[in-house]
């Protein structure tokens, strides 16, 4: 494995005049891959992924713990931050290690040549902000323009330091909804955000404020993660429609930190007739690609519904067919994947003990209430004790393959 970290992607960083092709995308920095070779990308989330935890353990960044630790290691943030690389270095070598490679046309041989792309996930949002306003600039020049986040990591911060003029900011969350087996029923809105009719209504609110007196409707670009597929995005879109949010507002533009769509699929992602503009990030051409999200193993998760509320199931929850099929794990290795995942879980909750005087509670993570929930325990049980739980026992593989 080989591991690249890639700059933050201001545009004038990477290319003077980013290109238009086939009149339906206007394009950022293409990455093309060896075709036989796997190439895993991530956008670093520690804020995100740690920030429930940071206020678990009643701290704010920059204030000390009163246990006795080294002083050079009393920074909560800090400490929690670092916790978290070591704990994501050690589940990307999991993932390259089990990964199925067969299953996107990689030999086993060439697995070990693997790549993996780290990519600021603020310097990235902002990428795509900025040029969405330039790509806007010459077509939508009279038009009030409302910059719209699909993603937990594309912030109002974001928004804020890319400096658009005369442009504003919202999100809408929603997600994927499994079953606790790890059957995908549909879409929900994401934990944390609200039903997503109260978003979309609030969203209406917003067009329609923001339209006051203009003939012209608002004109929204919707900011997505990546997009492989024209499904999730125009499956929100039917949704403004329905909300009457398109009453007030029409969708101008589609931008993505990243894409691995074929020209078929961007061809599919029409509205009111039209081919949707897909402003890009960065877009992977030729080998095999896949967008990784550690947190999903064990900060953050799939949404499911647990008694009446939704929450995040971590992976290692998940029965081995559907790890196999969701993370794209060897089954034969599938066993292994859990152990390791676990076991890294583990070493993360032992080295905040060790460092900060108190192991994680399920509290301190997104995931913690459906775990509290799913072993009838208290949210202030220890994480470390749900992971021993559910560590399993090593299996030889001569009995696994038997």
């Amino acid at each position: 494995m080989r591991e690249m970290q890639l700059p933050n992607g201001l545009l004038s960083h990477h290319i003077s005049q980013p290109m238009v092709r086939n009149q339906i995308c206007f394009n950022g920095n293409i990455i093309r891959t060896a075709p036989d070779r796997m190439t895993f990308f991530i956008r670093k989330d520690a804020d995100l992924a740690t920030r429930q935890m940071r206020e678990a353990y009643g701290q704010n960044a920059g204030k000390h713990v009163s246990v006795n630790i080294n002083p050079s290691r009393q920074n909560v943030s800090q400490v929690i931050t670092e916790a978290y690389a070591e704990w994501g270095r050690q589940v990307v070598a999991s993932i390259v290690n089990y990964f199925d490679y067969e299953r996107c046309g990689i030999s086993s041989r060439s697995a070990h040549e693997s790549n993996v792309h780290f990519h600021n996930a603020s310097g990235l949002a902002q990428t795509i902000i900025t040029r969405s306003s330039h790509y806007l600039a010459e077509r939508q020049n009279s038009r009030k323009i409302i910059y719209v986040s699909l993603d937990d990591l594309i912030t109002s911060s974001d928004f804020g330091k890319a400096h658009i003029p005369r442009a504003s900011f919202a999100e809408i969350g929603f997600s994927r909804e499994f079953t606790l087996e790890g059957e995908q029923k549909g879409y929900v809105g994401r934990p944390g955000k609200g039903p997503l009719e109260q978003q979309l209504s609030k969203l209406k609110d917003i067009c329609k404020q923001e339209r006051a007196g203009r003939k012209k409707k608002v004109g929204l670009v919707l900011l997505e993660d990546n997009i492989r597929h024209a499904k999730m995005p125009l499956w929100i879109v039917e949704r403004m429609k329905e909300r009457g949010v398109l009453g007030e507002a029409k969708v101008v533009a589609i931008a993505t930190c990243f894409s691995l769509a074929s020209k078929e699929e961007r061809e599919k992602l029409v509205v009111d007739g039209k081919v949707m503009p897909l402003i890009v990030g960065y877009e992977y051409e030729g080998g095999a690609c896949e967008h990784i999200t550690t947190r999903d193993h064990l900060f953050d998760g799939l949404v499911v519904k647990t008694g009446s509320f939704f929450g995040r199931l971590p992976s290692f929850m998940l029965p081995d067919r559907k790890m196999c099929d969701l993370f794209k794990i060897k089954a034969v290795s599938v066993r292994s994947f859990r152990q390791e995942v676990i076991d890294a879980n583990i070493q993360f909750c032992e080295t905040l003990k060790t460092r900060l005087g108190e192991t994680p509670s399920l509290s301190s993570f997104l995931s913690g209430p459906v775990l509290a929930n799913i072993c009838n325990i208290s949210q202030s049980s220890s994480m470390a004790v749900v992971l021993e739980k559910y560590r399993p026992r090593r299996v030889p593989l001569s009995l696994v393959k038997g």
